[in-house]
């Protein structure tokens, strides 16, 4: 069973039967929050949820809500999901929850750090997205992250990342880290980020943005972890879109990885894409014993 908790700024709004959710409980569906079996509350400090309840929503709370939440009602929560609560300033409540194993934060506009997560002892799932002015990481090398996803595009989805990690290491130190995903403001020192990045000898998947570094680049961060996923020099791309007067339309393509090269090549033009994983072959094998990273 999963709950949405949910504090709506504006008091006003009501739901579709004209009740106010400024401060409501409800079970959790993909597409419809409120059903006829909503639990309403007056007071959620005092209100505990069943212990078959594993996953919640929380959406819109502010500091004070957060710390009444994780003292009592979410104690035995594994999967968490944070949706538009821009306004917390201290995540430290998260510390409390000692059996949550999977946090998913959508927006936040004012916590500077991340929590102490060394009582998180089961968290091994962590994803921020647009949470843009966190600049301190370092609690991650006393976590048991396995799963790292950072996102820093603004709320308005622009293609500019503004997340920066000033200090790559303290990703790079998470020690059971497997899968890392990272789509944030480039550090200005893009080198060593590279050399730090290719001591992750153990990472199973590796997802950055194409254009955070040079083809070469790649090729020789690819020479370092050859058996991670996710740097590839060309990947094959097949999704849908809903066009409205085609309908839906199956896109295949392939995208080239690194600065300044194609992302759209048709499937039609296969052997160009094959010359460009001809070419990052050829350069990965190239860079296997060099220890610098090309400029």
């Amino acid at each position: 069973m999963s709950y949405v908790i949910r504090f709506n700024r504006d008091k006003r709004r009501k739901d579709g039967r004209g009740v106010p959710f400024d401060r409501t409980i409800a079970p959790f569906h993909e597409k419809a929050i409120y059903d006829k079996d909503d639990i309403f509350v007056d007071d959620l400090r005092d209100y505990e949820l069943p212990e078959v309840v594993e996953s919640v929503m929380l959406s819109g709370i502010k500091d004070e809500g957060l710390i009444s939440l994780c003292k009592v009602t979410l104690k035995n929560v594994k999967y968490l999901e944070l949706n538009q609560c821009p306004d917390i300033k201290d995540l430290s409540p998260l510390s409390k929850l000692k059996n949550v194993k999977y946090i998913d934060y959508y927006w936040n506009r004012k916590a500077t750090t991340l929590w102490d997560m060394s009582n998180n002892k089961e968290l091994t799932y962590l994803k921020m997205t647009d949470c843009n002015k966190i600049v301190d990481f370092s609690s991650l090398r006393h976590s048991n992250i396995e799963e790292l996803h950072l996102y820093g595009c603004n709320f308005f989805g622009s293609l500019s990342p503004k997340l920066e990690i000033q200090d790559i290491n303290e990703i790079v130190d998470i020690p059971n880290l497997k899968k890392l995903s990272l789509a944030v403001k480039k550090n200005s020192d893009g080198k060593n980020t590279l050399k730090s990045l290719s001591t992750l000898t153990n990472l199973e998947e590796l997802w950055l943005q194409d254009g955070d570094f040079s083809f070469e680049q790649f090729a020789w961060l690819k020479s370092k972890l050859p058996n991670t996923k996710g740097i590839e020099g060309v990947r094959y791309y097949e999704g849908k879109i809903d066009y409205v007067e085609k309908g839906l339309v199956t896109l295949k393509k392939y995208s080239v990885i690194g600065k300044r090269k194609p992302r759209s090549i048709d499937i039609t033009e296969k052997e160009r894409a094959m010359k460009y994983q001809e070419k990052y072959d050829t350069l990965v094998r190239k860079y296997k014993h060099i220890k610098t990273p090309p400029m």
